[in-house]
């Protein structure tokens, strides 16, 4: 309802993002962060709730990028930070899962550990990965 009236406001997208995310509707609440992040992109909090929806869709690497970008927003949020490790733990979990399943290990993922890209070793890797 508040929204409604002040469709401008950073703060009621972002905690409609979060109600969303605890009633299990992730892509709602992807959309919600998303909009906050581009109302007040120096806030670190919109970037949390992108970084929780996506890690309620199973896009921890996604999610962990959000965070990132939330955490050069805001480097001192704790709470950023415990989205990290928690959207660093959904991967390993998926890895983990992975490998009881098929018993080999998982396609090696940097940003489980990182949360960075793994550099190009060669420009004709860039190229094909282009």
């Amino acid at each position: 309802m508040a929204i409604r009236m002040d469709k401008t406001n950073h703060v009621l997208f972002s905690n409609r993002s979060g109600a969303y995310c605890g009633c299990g509707k992730y892509e709602e609440a992807l959309a919600d962060a998303e909009r906050c992040i581009r109302m007040a992109p120096k806030w670190g909090k919109g970037y949390g709730r992108k970084g929780a929806a996506l890690t309620g869709l199973g896009q921890g690497g996604e999610a962990v990028k959000a965070y990132l970008a939330g955490l050069a927003a805001e480097p001192e949020s704790e709470s950023l930070r415990e989205g990290l490790a928690e959207a660093k733990a959904k991967i390993r979990e998926g890895q983990t899962k992975y490998e009881e399943m098929w018993g080999k290990q998982a396609p090696a993922s940097e940003a489980a550990d990182t949360g960075a890209p793994p550099p190009s070793s060669s420009s004709s890797s860039s190229a094909a990965a282009a």
